[in-house]
């Protein structure tokens, strides 16, 4: 997933600013989360193999990686979401406490971004 792993990295080295060098990616992220849930529901259709299926290991194989672009894409919207808002505009600008908690929240959800996409990055050439 070259989306996800390019706009992880600024993301993952500036979790306060990182944003701002992959915003129009971010902002796409809702068109990638539709797209991977027709994915999704496509291959629930088909059902799960057996467990004794040769076909069971990379059907497990890509439900890992799909759930590790659904967590990305739900990270990265909600980081693009506090970044473009209040949290981020906060954790820009404000001194003190208030500076405190939106760097704590801008930082936690761009780091699981940067997780998740990372992860789904790992798994993508499998397929």
């Amino acid at each position: 997933m070259e989306i996800l792993d390019s706009s992880s990295r600024p993301v993952a080295n500036d979790l306060v600013y990182g944003w701002m060098d992959v915003r129009d990616t971010l902002q796409g992220l809702p068109t990638l989360e539709k797209d991977c849930k027709e994915i999704q529901r496509s291959f629930k259709a088909i059902g799960k193999p057996a467990k004794e299926s040769p076909w069971r290991p990379v059907d497990d194989s890509f439900s890992e990686f799909m759930d590790a672009i659904t967590f990305a894409v739900h990270w990265g919207k909600y980081h693009f979401n506090d970044q473009s808002g209040d949290p981020g505009h906060r954790a820009r600008t404000e001194t003190g406490f208030a500076l405190k908690a939106a760097l704590k929240r801008v930082r936690n959800n761009g780091s699981k971004f940067a997780d998740n996409a990372e992860k789904a990055s790992m798994l993508g050439p499998i397929f």
